[in-house]
């Protein structure tokens, strides 16, 4: 907790012929932008040349993270293309990083961007990825595409997770799609999976304002199999 003393340290190595590792300068970057010191940040990203440092992936993915945090997401992109520069590859979470902060400012087409140009460098997409970017359509109404989106998933050898699954449901639950979110939580049960209690909640409600009294019954018989405990409200 004392992040100025650890600067002082770092930059004090050279002077003891004991030069920093790029993981010891990393270590660093990482500590002072989980502080959300930004300012101080750049001052020493720009002391690995005289600390001899070679600058890695790593080090990119810790500025991008910043910046994004920063809400500069002009320079977060721009060191993505300053990275072949210092012979660094970008990786599934340089990308992941940007197209997360780009999903939540609303910003889902220029994530899709990114993960175009992703696939094209042959950066395989994981779950992380497809996550934020289902999220990012949820978030903005457009859950049909996020449906296709994660039915899309398997064929790309990216299976969906509970954070997945949990995100759509919410999604086509907050976009009136009964039907659609009823199906997704049998898909859910199929795979062991468990959507939360308000999820259920929602869904018995939504089913029984549009009149799928069977469904609704399907899906509480389902909610108590998963161990919960519905309340008066859903009786």
């Amino acid at each position: 907790n004392h992040p100025e003393k650890a600067m002082e340290t770092l930059y004090a190595m050279p002077e003891y012929g004991c030069w920093p590792s790029t993981k010891t300068f990393n270590y660093v970057l990482h500590m002072l932008v989980c502080r959300r010191q930004y300012e101080v940040v750049h001052e020493v990203y720009a002391s690995a040349p005289r600390l001899g440092v070679e600058l890695d992936t790593c080090c990119f993915n810790i500025l991008i993270k910043g910046l994004c945090q920063f809400g500069r997401f002009s320079e977060a992109l721009s060191l993505l293309d300053e990275m072949p520069k210092q012979e660094c590859r970008p990786n599934v979470t340089t990308y992941s990083t940007l197209m997360h902060f780009l999903c939540r400012n609303c910003r889902v087409d220029e994530a899709f961007e990114l993960f175009e140009r992703m696939r094209k460098e042959e950066i395989d997409a994981d779950t992380v990825v497809y996550n934020i970017l289902v999220s990012g359509l949820c978030r903005e109404g457009r859950v049909s595409s996020a449906y296709d989106l994660f039915k899309s998933m398997s064929s790309e050898g990216c299976h969906p997770n509970s954070g997945t699954y949990q995100v759509l449901l919410d999604g086509l639950v907050a976009s009136k799609k009964f039907v659609e979110a009823k199906d997704l939580v049998g898909m859910m049960s199929a795979e062991g999976l468990r959507p939360s209690f308000s999820s259920y909640k929602l869904l018995i409600d939504g089913l029984c304002s549009v009149n799928c009294l069977d469904d609704a019954h399907h899906v509480l018989k389902q909610m108590v199999d998963q161990g919960f405990v519905p309340r008066m409200g859903t009786w």
